[in-house]
């Protein structure tokens, strides 16, 4: 942007107020934000329920700009995007192939060399054969993981079918015991959301609750990779490592340890600055 903008005002999905991230995003040089809104969604919302919650607020507080800040809030995100045509965002679509791990492995490029994986879903009444052919496919040792959820929630490694079945049921339970818990397996939480703003019949996955099945990879160092696209060009933002904690022989994340000082860049990027 060559001018400066003042009439700006911020909705910040997913999160609470944090006075340090407040004080860096009124630093962006040429955006003059007029007012900043932090919202969390409430202990027993449902996605849709919250976007419904999000929508009132970007009419009453005259929201032009989203700013997501996780992989949820860009569902958020593109609901309003499409609801509100004055807000720029991506698509519902793009976002749950990025987010949905079973979807995203079907839809990266086909011809690379990719290793292999498979689906289980849940609610199959074959869910226990159907898990032994995909550690057929796989091999042994296997990554257990839900399709939908997030900060590593139900991962497992798997050396043997006791230990599957075990994960799988683990799953279940925390599901049908904890049905609001937005880092589950999930459907119910998704599920209203899928079904206004997704071509469920396109990906009738959304309305499953799948885990995916990947080979075990054994490393010494675990790194991600965050970002986001500005014009069509790839914007990468953070690089985190170390994002893992040890439990038995399995490794996976917990805590972010983010080596970079980039953040700056993805807000300025998010609210037109670059």
């Amino acid at each position: 942007m060559s001018s400066t903008r003042s009439d700006v005002s911020v909705l910040i999905p997913f999160s609470k107020r944090n006075k340090d991230q407040e004080e860096a995003l009124r630093q962006c040089p040429s955006v003059q934000m007029s007012d900043l809104i932090f919202s969390d969604i409430e202990e027993k919302e449902t996605l849709l329920d919250y976007v419904q919650r999000v929508k009132k607020l970007v009419t009453e507080e005259n929201i032009n700009i989203i700013l997501p800040t996780c992989d949820l809030s860009t569902m958020v995100h593109a609901a309003i995007a499409r609801d509100f045509p004055h807000i720029p965002g991506p698509t519902v679509e793009s976002c749950y192939l990025a987010f949905h791990k079973a979807y995203s492995r079907q839809y990266l490029d086909p011809a690379a060399d990719l290793v292999p994986y498979a689906v289980v879903d849940l609610d199959s009444p074959t869910m226990l054969q159907d898990a032994e052919r995909a550690l057929e496919k796989v091999g042994f040792p296997a990554f257990v993981k839900p399709a939908a959820a997030q900060s590593t929630f139900g991962v497992a490694k798997v050396k043997n079918y006791q230990d599957m079945n075990r994960a799988l049921q683990n799953l279940r339970t925390m599901r049908d015991e904890h049905p609001g818990f937005k880092s589950s397996p999930s459907a119910p939480f998704f599920k209203d959301y899928f079904k206004q703003y997704l071509d469920v019949e396109k990906y009738p996955l959304a309305l499953r609750d799948v885990v995916i099945v990947e080979p075990y990879m054994d490393a010494e160092a675990l790194y991600t990779v965050d970002g986001c696209v500005v014009d069509n060009e790839i914007v990468r933002w953070a690089i985190t490592d170390e994002h893992r904690f040890d439990h038995g022989d399995a490794k996976f994340g917990q805590d972010l340890i983010a080596p970079t000082s980039n953040v700056r860049r993805l807000t300025e990027a998010a609210l037109g600055c670059l």
